[in-house]
């Protein structure tokens, strides 16, 4: 029998797939002692600094990302290859994992390559399929910074799909203008292309 705080992060759990940061252990009413006990018995598994796994989940492609992205922050989300493959985007997968976060703490180790945005706000992080991602505006954005033909090919095909609105990129891209501010200068020429 499972007691309550087991429930509440079982819960959390199931929407981030199956996956719980230690400070959702301590919310959700677990103790420090209690978690360490867990996890020497294998009732918690270990799959990053941090990050756990409830006994008997599969340690899917998709769990791994998560991980990454709440090892680094809890506000963090899968951003640049990483979102633009999940939101259909680009068809290859990426050879590394991608995620976005306003400020990074250097001492946490990850696999990831972080990118910090201090133009990352919570709006631009959405829920898919139990991982926290960028929104796809954002994500086009932000692969304006990675290669031409990859971020052209990823447009046509978002506006294509409908999964992008040229309305809402140019907000966005008004929204993050600055000097510096790579993947931006890429986007408004490619929209042009489409509004032709």
């Amino acid at each position: 029998m499972l007691t309550e705080s087991e429930l509440r992060a079982a819960s959390l759990a199931q929407r981030q797939s199956g996956l719980v940061t230690r400070s959702d252990l301590i919310a959700a009413g677990m103790s420090s002692a209690t978690i360490s006990r867990r996890v020497e018995r294998g009732e918690l598994i270990r799959r990053r600094p941090g990050v756990y796994a409830f006994a008997g989940t599969p340690a899917l492609v998709q769990q791994q990302l998560v991980a990454e992205v709440l090892s680094v922050d809890p506000r963090a989300a899968a951003s640049h290859d990483s979102a633009a493959h999940l939101w259909g985007l680009i068809t290859s997968e990426p050879q590394e994992f991608h995620v976005v976060v306003r400020r990074w703490r250097r001492e946490i180790r990850t696999t990831a390559r972080v990118h910090e945005s201090l133009d990352f706000v919570p709006k631009d992080r959405v829920w898919k399929d139990g991982i926290p991602i960028n929104t796809p505006t954002r994500t086009i954005v932000d692969l304006g910074a990675t290669s031409k033909w990859l971020v052209e090919a990823a447009l046509s095909r978002g506006l294509r799909s409908g999964i992008l609105d040229i309305a809402e990129i140019e907000a966005f891209v008004r929204r993050v203008a600055r000097r510096g501010r790579r993947g931006v200068g890429e986007i408004p020429p490619l929209l042009e292309v489409h509004t032709v």
